[in-house]
């Protein structure tokens, strides 16, 4: 199990794999690589979750009472992080469930986006967003599932890492992905004002981004 703290001061960034049953077999790989990185400030927190336990989506609030979920929003809590990477791996069966553009109604969060290489990004769970406020970035980034060194993931990763707030992240999204990002944007307005309405804590911004 890996958790590994690098750096100082903020941004506090943190990156976690392993959420939920045997994941950690693809996602953790992940966390390896972003050793490799120079960052030039701040803190980040690498954190393997689980390396095998119980499957419970984090979209069922069952799964904050799994030592798993335990786990992890004690870390969030810990580190209150500014930038918070969810990594998790998806079966091919599943793709369609992901990207379903009826995900909100019958899951409660928008659908996922495809960046390309099978590799989707949004929101992560409204449990768990709840633990941050609305300046912080929070996404989940799916890879394919035994898909440990996905050049899309690493990329995706490298970019949001290197940044120091979600001000700069947009920019290079929209740069890198801007036909993904706008249909992203469109989609999580509405979940993130809902979120807004019931628990975050600060004032809802114009977009899910900015």
């Amino acid at each position: 199990m890996m958790f590994v703290v690098l750096g100082d001061g903020k941004p506090v960034k943190m990156m976690v794999a392993g959420v939920h049953g045997r994941e950690a077999a693809t996602t953790e790989s992940y966390l390896w690589h972003a050793l490799e990185m120079d960052l030039d400030e701040g803190l980040l927190v690498l954190a393997t979750i689980t390396k095998g336990s119980k499957y419970i989506s984090t979209l069922n609030p069952r799964y904050l009472k799994l030592k798993a979920g335990k786990k992890l929003v004690s870390l969030i809590k810990k580190f209150k992080p500014q930038i918070y990477l969810e990594l998790h791996s998806y079966s091919a069966s599943n793709y369609w469930r992901l990207v379903d553009p009826l995900r909100k109604i019958r899951k409660g969060v928008p659908p996922l986006i495809d960046i390309g290489d099978g590799v989707l990004i949004g929101a992560v769970s409204p449990y768990i967003r709840r633990l941050f406020s609305l300046e912080d970035f929070c996404f989940v980034v799916e890879t394919p599932k035994g898909q440990r060194d996905n050049e899309r993931t690493i990329e995706f990763i490298e970019l949001v890492l290197s940044c120091r707030d979600r001000f700069e992240i947009t920019r290079k999204l929209r740069e890198k992905f801007p036909q993904q990002i706008k249909i992203a944007e469109e989609y999580y307005e509405e979940y993130l004002r809902e979120l807004s309405h019931k628990t975050l804590r600060n004032s809802w911004g114009r977009n899910l981004l900015d």
